[in-house]
């Protein structure tokens, strides 16, 4: 009895480990790793490309303004006053990268509670990968980092050494950043499209 009850078990075990071990953890997505690195090779030139000076770069620069209201009761004549108060608490810059029709790279810094940069990279007039850096002013440290990869207009891939922002400035690196990516081509593109 004893010897059926442990044959049986390690059965069970088997017929559990045996498919992991021989297959891996099944997953909800499969990553197309070579894509990937294709993608991370053209990034490669891309900034190459830039950097030796072969591909053409814009700027467009301005400051962000802060509004607040400041209210004040009028007690003479029984009504709030309401002066509007602005104040530049940082400035920002979006810098396409080019070669006569075509976008390859779009850059957006903004220095407003931190540096966040925004790097997405086109390839065949699609966006194939976003990239999100938010430092610390002036020190330069990393408080998070992520990229994200599409291909024919979805996600494939996702890579976030940091796992998550510290809740303290999820909100500077919570928004779809393909959408973003997007909207930045719609709006530097048409010219070059």
């Amino acid at each position: 009895m004893k010897i059926g009850l442990a044959r049986c078990l390690l059965t069970v075990r088997f017929l559990i480990w045996f498919p992991i071990a021989f297959y891996g953890l099944p997953s909800t997505a499969q990553v197309d790793t070579s894509y990937i690195k294709e993608v991370n090779t053209y990034i490669k030139m891309v900034d190459s490309l830039a950097h030796a000076g072969k591909l053409e770069t814009g700027i467009s620069e301005g400051t962000i303004t802060q509004t607040a209201a400041r209210i004040i009761y009028n007690i003479k004549q029984s009504k709030n006053d309401t002066t509007w108060d602005s104040k530049v608490i940082g400035g920002f810059s979006i810098e396409p990268t080019f070669k006569g029709d075509t976008v390859f790279k779009i850059l957006y810094h903004d220095n407003a509670d931190n540096n966040i940069y925004e790097t997405y990279y086109f390839r065949d007039k699609q966006l194939v990968c976003s990239m999100v850096r938010l430092e610390a002013d002036g020190i330069g440290t990393v408080l998070y980092s992520g990229a994200e990869y599409y291909k024919n207009g979805k996600i494939v891939y996702v890579k976030s050494p940091n796992s998550a922002a510290p809740d303290r400035y999820r909100a500077r690196v919570s928004f779809s950043w393909r959408e973003s990516g997007i909207r930045y081509y719609e709006q530097f593109g048409r010219g070059f499209n």
